[in-house]
């Protein structure tokens, strides 16, 4: 099994009448704490609240689409 694998892993190494360029791509780490998202437990008396359920699961989603609209501008600066 090794022995497919390495001669497969040789076979792709090898250039197929293309030149092959290898461009070193400058890489952007982001930062965990940047990815974090801040969620407040509900406090034990809104636990049966429906209103404040909603509301709970809006703020977070809005703080989701927050991040992933950072992640994606990065991206784009990236390419």
């Amino acid at each position: 099994m090794k022995l497919v694998i390495a001669a497969l892993k040789d076979e792709l190494r090898k250039p197929k009448g293309k030149a092959l360029v290898d461009n070193a791509v400058t890489t952007h780490t982001i930062a965990p704490e940047m990815l974090k998202i801040d969620m407040e437990p509900l406090a034990p008396r809104l636990l049966n609240n429906m209103t404040a359920h909603s509301e709970y699961l809006r703020l977070n989603q809005e703080q989701a689409a927050i991040l992933r609209e950072i992640v994606e501008q990065g991206n784009h600066k990236i390419l």
